[in-house]
């Protein structure tokens, strides 16, 4: 009977300490889609409590996340606000520190609404625009040009521009930039034509 007490008591214990060595994990990096997320989710193995999550040395409040399941979840509106972009969470848990990347992306296809061809007329050529996660870019000639405003979900290609280009049919090019959902380390690009003609001999109105 003595063994047997004995033996229960290092089984239990061993259980104990089998429980104690277990690995505590956290996801090292999560992608949040603006489009359809409503959190961020950081998965965990073995956390017992998550006494903080830390953005910028600010502490998010309860609103801004929560841990439950083991599962962090941080609010979707709370990293709308920071913006598209790379952010470096701190997390506490169980007393430890651990750093987590949350990638803010979209996985709605930035582009532009582009007719064949565009007719000059000495003003600017406005051309609708859905630009989410992306960073857009405009070249004429290989060159990188910056004759050009996004404002209200319109591109805007300056007239002054388009009347220093000396020819008839011009080509500028546009390119998109934006993380892959898949793997948010890679950036993907969606490039296109943009073909104005510059009318040189219209009707004068008086």
């Amino acid at each position: 009977m003595k063994k047997i007490i004995e033996l229960l008591f290092i089984f239990t214990f061993g259980l104990f300490f089998i429980g104690c060595d277990k690995e505590v994990s956290i996801s090292k990096e999560v992608v949040f889609d603006c489009a359809n997320d409503k959190h961020a989710v950081i998965a965990t193995e073995n956390v017992e409590k998550v006494s903080k999550v830390i953005y910028n040395n600010q502490e998010l409040n309860d609103n801004e996340f929560s841990f439950f399941n083991q599962k962090i979840l941080i609010d979707g509106e709370y990293l709308k606000d920071l913006g598209y972009g790379e952010y470096t969470f701190i997390v506490e848990a169980d007393s430890e520190k651990y750093n987590v990347v949350v990638y803010v992306s979209d996985s709605r296809t930035s582009k532009l609404s582009l007719d064949s061809l565009y007719n000059y007329n000495n003003a600017n050529i406005v051309i609708p625009i859905e630009l989410y996660d992306a960073t857009f870019e405009l070249f004429y000639k290989d060159e990188k040009i910056d004759n050009y405003k996004i404002e209200d979900g319109k591109l805007n290609i300056f007239a002054s521009f388009i009347e220093l280009c000396g020819e008839e049919n011009i080509v500028l090019k546009y390119k998109f930039t934006y993380r892959s959902l898949e793997n948010p380390k890679e950036f993907l690009n969606n490039s296109g034509d943009i073909n104005i003609k510059k009318i040189l001999f219209g009707e004068i109105e008086w």
